[in-house]
């Protein structure tokens, strides 16, 4: 299966502080901190993105921008325009794709996948907008 051992991340709105572990050896451990010395590229190269889920001119949905509550920090921006709710449907927002970190191996059992989100206090939940 081309996607076995990969990673998938559907990201969304604002993330830092990305952790995967797979048990509990140091070779099994991956952490992407934050965004403060990562272009565009090379990010991507440290991430070891695979396969992109939604096509790349999807991409003007990210942006490397100020952490909203320490400014001093860079984070990933994800936005989705008004009407996008689903990837397959128009229009796509937001960003997918599939990640290879770390090695997965076949026996594990447990892996984890830990981030930040952030979404500004005048988020309308009912509504999915500012």
């Amino acid at each position: 299966m081309y996607l076995k051992n990969t990673v998938l991340l559907f990201l969304l709105a604002v993330f830092s502080n990305t952790k995967i572990s797979v048990g509990a050896t140091a070779d099994t451990k991956w952490s992407f901190l934050n965004w403060n010395k990562d272009s565009a590229i090379s990010w991507e190269e440290k991430w070891k993105i695979d396969h992109w889920a939604y096509p790349r001119d999807h991409q003007q949905d990210i942006t490397i921008v100020n952490d909203p509550q320490y400014e001093t920090i860079k984070v990933l921006r994800v936005t989705y325009p008004k009407d996008s709710y689903n990837p397959s449907s128009f229009p796509v927002g937001g960003v997918g794709f599939y990640a290879k970190p770390i090695p997965i191996p076949e026996k594990a059992r447990i892996i984890k996948l830990t981030y930040q989100v952030y979404f500004p206090y005048t988020f309308e939940w009912k509504l999915g907008m500012l």
